[in-house]
């Protein structure tokens, strides 16, 4: 049907044309607008066609949408390839629409540039197309009596309440297994792993040997390396928690050992500043700032074995 009204358009417009010529028996430039359908329901989507007859070897300017038309939504526009015969040329502009009012509206006049073989230009008008919006509601009869009034619900037996209880828990369970697995996706790493845990007399020692070797590594080179290790062999032999084959990334995904629940947001700060530490280019400039920026970071690192220390170092 569209197809049809379109081509009856230019063929009329064509027609027009053929009637109207130029002395020199050119047609004239002609143009015209189809809104397909006329009438359109409230969010139907059309079309609208731009027809452009024009004397062989006219151009005519890239014709753009309107930028406001009451009544309808410019969804977008294409222009097919102009038809090229001998006796005229054609161009067909389709813009596709959308109707968001209702009412009756009118298609703005256009404004087209052309220009001839020999360089002239010259405008042409299109004349304003009406159209009109309609409701969905206007097709759908309406009631001659009103609504009744509606009856008591019967009182439900033992059956629907059973089933009713039992969608219910179902509802539950999903929800609750929603939540496990979101859980999951937000630490792909899961917990970290657990290690034998050490005696008494083992924690002690590894205790002591962190602090000399924090104390060793803020004295010497690479101290942000030998800091980090320490720290990280401490951990393994004081809370059994295995993070030394974990980068820092993977450790703060993962979830919080039970045993370090309070202190694992810490510890992962502490080995995150000395990884940048350890990472930086040795040529960067701010070498004094870096420098205080690894004396505060073992610092901390010292600290936080101080506050771990064992039951068996305060007796």
């Amino acid at each position: 049907m569209r197809r049809a009204l379109a081509c009856a358009a230019v063929v009329l417009l064509a027609c027009t044309a053929q009637e109207a010529q130029s002395p020199r028996g050119a047609p004239l430039p002609r143009a015209s607008v189809l809104v397909d359908p006329p009438t359109l329901s409230l969010g139907q989507v059309g079309r609208v066609d731009v027809a452009i007859v024009t004397p062989p070897g006219h151009g005519v300017a890239p014709l753009l949408p309107p930028r406001d038309v009451p009544g309808l939504w410019i969804l977008d526009w294409e222009a097919d390839p102009p038809e090229r015969q001998a006796e005229r040329w054609l161009l067909r502009v389709h813009f596709r629409v959308r109707a968001r009012e209702v009412g009756a509206f009118t298609w703005p006049a256009l404004r087209l540039e052309l220009e001839g073989p020999e360089g002239e230009r010259s405008t042409l008008a299109t004349e304003p197309q009406p159209f009109r919006v309609a409701s969905e509601l206007e097709a759908q009869p309406r009631r001659a009596e009103p609504y009744p009034l509606r009856g008591a619900p019967e009182p439900r037996g033992w059956l629907e309440l059973a089933a009713a209880a039992a969608a219910g828990a179902g509802a539950t369970l999903l929800v609750l297994t929603g939540l496990v697995i979101a859980r999951r996706r937000r630490h792909p790493n899961g917990d970290v792993a657990r290690t034998q845990e050490l005696g008494g007399a083992d924690v002690l020692a590894a205790w002591h040997e962190a602090q000399r070797a924090l104390e060793v590594a803020a004295q010497g080179e690479a101290a942000a390396e030998r800091g980090a290790r320490a720290l990280r062999r401490y951990v393994v032999e004081r809370f059994g928690v295995a993070i030394e084959a974990h980068t820092t990334e993977e450790l703060a995904r993962a979830r919080a050992p039970l045993v370090l629940a309070t202190r694992w947001s810490e510890l992962v700060s502490i080995l995150g500043e000395l990884d940048r530490l350890r990472f930086q280019d040795p040529a960067r400039p701010g070498r004094v700032e870096e420098t205080r920026s690894r004396t505060l970071a073992l610092e901390r690192a010292r600290r936080f074995v101080r506050d771990t220390a064992p039951q068996e170092s305060r007796a």
